[in-house]
Parts: C-alpha cells; sequence; structure tokens
C-alpha cells in the first residue's frame, strides 16, 4: 500500500474572485478569500469540484482514451434538489486536496460590475457590485497546494496521477466571473513525492489483546461534526468527537487500505499486515 502526495502549482491569469463567505472591508460586495492567516486562497474543495467536472467532460467526449473510476476518486454525489439523486448514502472520496495558497499580491485593487436595465438602457437602480482585485489585469498569480491518495501499487498510483494531471489541464479557470476572463488557468505544474510504502514502515511489537487504546487526536485543519441541524444552510459543531465518526473514519480507511469496493463489508480483523499499517497510521 503506498501513500502519495502531489504538490500541484496552478499559474492563473488576474484579475482572480474567489468569494468569501466572510464579510469584507466596507464597501466591498465580493471580497477575496482568505485564510486564517489572512492570506489569499482556493479553496480545496473549489479545485476538487473543477476537477470532478473536468474528468466528467473528458470520459464523455472519450471514453476509450480517457477512463478513470470517478466515484471512487471523488465519492458519490450526494442527492438534492438539483440533480435530483435518489441517494445521500455516504461514499467518500479517495482524493483528499488541501487548500491552494496564493502568492502575496504586489497591489491590490477594486474592481467595478454594472447591470443594465433593458427598457431605460442606463444603469439598474441599486446595481453596483465591488469587486476586490488583488491581482491586475493579465498578471499572473501561482496558487499552491497538494493532492494525496492511497494506491494499491505504483502501477495504480501513476495511473491515478496521470488521470488528475490530464483532467487539471482540461480546465480553462476557476472561482467567479470566469465568462468575463477572470482566474484563466495558464499552466499546471504537478511535482511528485516519492510514495511512501505503508505495509514496509509498519511493524509493531505484539500489542496482545488490549481491553482499551487511548487516542489523542489533534486535528489537521478546521473541521464540523455537526448537531442537528436548526437551519437547512447553518451547521454548528460539536465540541466532541462521537466515537461513532471515529469508528466510521477508522472503517473508511480501513476499505481503503483493503482496495475493497464500497458496496461490500469491512471485515477488519482478517488482515494482519494491514492492522500493523493501521496502528502505524493511528500513532503517527
Amino acid at each position: 500500500m503506498l501513500e502519495y502526495t502531489l504538490k500541484v502549482a496552478l499559474r492563473l491569469e488576474g484579475p482572480v474572485l474567489t468569494h468569501s463567505t466572510a464579510a469584507g472591508e466596507y464597501g466591498i460586495d465580493s471580497p477575496m478569500a482568505r485564510n486564517k492567516d489572512e492570506k489569499y486562497y482556493l479553496p480545496g474543495t473549489l479545485v476538487k469540484g473543477k476537477l470532478r467536472e473536468a474528468m466528467e467532460e473528458l470520459h464523455e467526449k472519450a471514453s476509450d482514451l480517457f477512463s478513470p473510476d470517478i466515484a471512487d476518486l471523488f465519492g458519490d454525489q450526494t442527492g438534492n434538489e438539483q440533480n435530483a439523486r435518489p441517494t445521500v448514502s455516504p461514499r467518500r472520496s479517495r482524493l483528499i486536496f488541501e487548500d491552494f495558497l496564493g502568492e502575496t499580491s504586489s497591489e491590490s485593487d477594486n474592481l467595478t460590475r454594472i447591470k443594465i436595465d433593458n427598457q431605460l438602457g442606463s444603469v439598474k437602480k441599486g446595481m453596483l457590485q465591488v469587486m476586490e482585485a488583488p491581482w491586475s489585469s493579465g498578471e499572473a498569480v501561482e496558487f499552491t497546494g497538494s493532492i494525496s491518495f492511497f494506491a494499491q501499487d505504483q502501477t495504480e498510483g501513476d495511473n491515478i496521477r496521470s488521470h488528475i494531471e490530464t483532467g487539471l489541464r482540461w480546465i480553462t479557470g476557476f472561482g467567479s466571473n470566469r465568462s468575463v476572463g477572470f482566474g484563466r488557468l495558464l499552466n499546471v505544474d504537478i511535482q511528485v513525492d516519492p510514495p511512501t510504502d505503508l505495509l514496509a514502515t509498519s511493524a509493531i511489537d505484539d500489542l496482545g489483546s488490549p481491553e482499551r487504546i487511548d487516542l489523542a487526536i489533534s486535528p489537521w485543519n478546521p473541521f464540523c461534526v455537526s448537531k442537528h441541524r436548526v437551519s437547512p444552510n447553518i451547521f454548528e459543531s460539536e465540541k466532541i468527537i462521537p466515537g461513532n465518526v471515529i469508528k466510521g473514519c477508522i472503517a473508511e480507511l480501513w476499505r481503503q487500505l483493503l482496495g475493497q469496493p464500497h458496496d461490500i463489508p469491512v471485515k477488519v480483523f482478517n488482515d494482519p499486515a494491514r492492522q500493523g499499517t493501521l496502528w502505524t497510521i493511528l500513532t503517527g
């Protein structure tokens, strides 16, 4: 079992705008997204969504030449009012995306947009939008992040990497207002770290039959274990991680280590080699 990490650099042409969910400065209608360190970024979920869309387009146009297992790489899309899918059963993504941090802007400016009243031929009342533009028109900016995944062997890992690179190069742009030239993709650069052989590093002492294993969990990124929702679009996180959430995470990781499809139950204790691998991952 190999763990791959792809270091990806996306070179875009300004202006670039990914709307922030937080309020911007006074007078700014559309601020650029920033992380907790006030650095501009493209959310990993945005890159993931655009990559999935690109792969689906390529598969539709040339299925004989490009046929990745999209559901395995990105998980199943859950049903909603827009796509009318019949299920909300979870199927997790094999690919793990970090946020992509942008280069420091040399100068920041604002852009404006208006909407014309079709009857009067003038600006419609109240239709002035002020957008933050950290990078000027035509200025190149690089966003860097990583994509990681597990693979059964090098052949599978190289195949997934190739599909990722092909999909990224098919994308024309990122962010908002792409139809008017925002966020045009200029180049994609991918550096592959040497894969980590998890089985080769998983030798552990015989634990016997412990009745309890103590865990200390330090999340790498912000995460939410949602409480009961009081509104369709408001998610309030629990202050604890319930045991069933940890159990589900271990089961999903185990399924990936076994290379099993989602519709086959995971039989955890039938693979001693991967028991050691899982223990190595949990204990860091």
